[in-house]
């Protein structure tokens, strides 16, 4: 939107006005009050107020929930709410800073202790996106893949599907149960009502993964995923899901590392074939974000490819080197020892360990060393007949 203008003066209306929020915590903080971490008083740009907006801790971080009534179809729906999605990361953003700011505040040491450990619970301290700007940025990436194209999405389009993610996530961020975890088709649903023609094209691009023949991910999964050791598999997804199929399972693996964060461990991620992962802009982009941001959530990432040719032809692969700490290289091609030896800074006589090197030798990267190194794994061990791949003893095997 170019313009904004007051029907009586035509005086400019700031797209996102200045926002004013008092914060008022439980009175009695050492009562349970479940998920409920206080309530917020918005007033925007010295001209409305919003009350009543409360601030919920969730398993997938702080939660704000705007003014909502039951509704006759037994669904809670806002009673004031955003439009853009400026305005909410803008209210999301003050709302959080000044419930930090109030628990600081707090003269009672108990009180203190008690809120602030329930603030860093919740990540209102970490600097990423709250859970539903998380959600919403996915969606968009997800729509993207979906209905963008080349341009991507319109900026109508994107404030259509920010305004309808909020709205289909709030009810199961209040009260996060497996059973209320809504999927497309309810993102669908939200589609269809709005009043915009985008919504429209949206609803009807999203259609074929709704109630189409595409519609392997409308559903609630029956995995059970929260294991320790999690496998995820695409192999068999068709060309047309594959890079759905990337997105979702990315969106997972953030969902986990969330959740482990809060429990404080660590989460190991492999990503086999990982130049897969590099060739489309949104899970590339993605994919960045994972290396740039895990360490400060607990998660190690580790990449593995034999395509290295193709890892390096991706325009996001300097931001993948730059976030990594440790890099194992075997045996290369020619082609391929050539750009590395560029990108790595790697001599003439260290790339002679990676030029026709047997299986088990090659170089270690360590921060700015590089080690050659020789491990001949032994063959007659159990874990190398789990491991191995090679024709010749999967025949042995049999």
């Amino acid at each position: 939107m170019s313009e904004n203008k007051a029907p009586e003066t035509g005086a400019e209306v700031p797209a996102v006005p200045g926002v004013d929020v008092k914060i008022y915590l439980p009175k009695d903080p050492e009562k349970d009050h479940g998920k409920l971490l206080g309530f917020a008083s918005v007033n925007l740009g010295g001209v409305f107020a919003v009350n009543n907006i409360r601030i919920y801790n969730t398993e997938n971080g702080p939660y704000v929930s705007m003014p909502s009534t039951k509704g006759q179809d037994g669904k809670y729906h806002d009673i004031c709410c955003p439009t853009t999605k400026e305005m909410r990361q803008a209210l999301n953003a003050a709302v959080l800073s000044a419930y930090e700011k109030a628990v600081e505040q707090e003269r009672s040491p108990s009180v203190r202790g008690t809120l602030k450990s329930a603030a860093k619970e919740a990540g209102v301290r970490e600097a990423a996106a709250p859970a539903q700007e998380r959600k919403s940025d996915f969606i968009l990436s997800l729509m993207e893949l979906i209905v963008g194209g080349k341009a991507g999405l319109e900026p109508v389009e994107k404030t259509v599907v920010d305004r309808c993610v909020h709205m289909v996530y709030r009810e199961y961020l209040q009260d996060p149960r497996p059973e209320k975890m809504p999927v497309l088709g309810d993102l669908h649903a939200l589609l269809c009502q709005q009043p915009e023609p985008e919504a429209q094209r949206l609803a009807t691009a999203l259609e074929i993964y709704v109630s189409g023949s595409l519609n392997v991910f409308n559903h609630r999964t029956n995995v059970k995923i929260n294991s320790r050791i999690v496998c995820y598999v695409i192999k068999k997804l068709g060309k047309q899901l594959k890079k759905f199929g990337m997105q979702v399972v990315q969106d997972q693996v953030w969902g986990r590392v969330s959740e482990n964060r809060e429990a404080h461990k660590s989460t190991r991620l492999y990503i086999d074939e990982m130049h897969l992962l590099l060739r489309e802009e949104q899970t590339a982009a993605y994919t960045v974000e994972i290396w740039k941001r895990f360490r400060k959530w607990g998660g190690i990432p580790t990449g593995i490819t034999q395509n290295v040719k193709d890892l390096l032809s991706s325009r996001e692969i300097e931001n993948i080197f730059e976030n990594s700490d440790f890099v194992y290289m075997l045996n290369q091609a020619g082609g391929d020892r050539q750009i590395l030896a560029k990108q790595l800074n790697i001599s003439p006589h260290q790339l002679g360990y990676v030029t026709n090197s047997n299986a088990g030798e090659g170089l270690l990267f360590f921060g700015s060393v590089i080690i050659p190194f020789v491990d001949h794994f032994p063959k007659d061990t159990e874990l190398y007949s789990i491991m191995t791949t090679r024709p010749e003893d999967l025949a042995e095997q049999q």
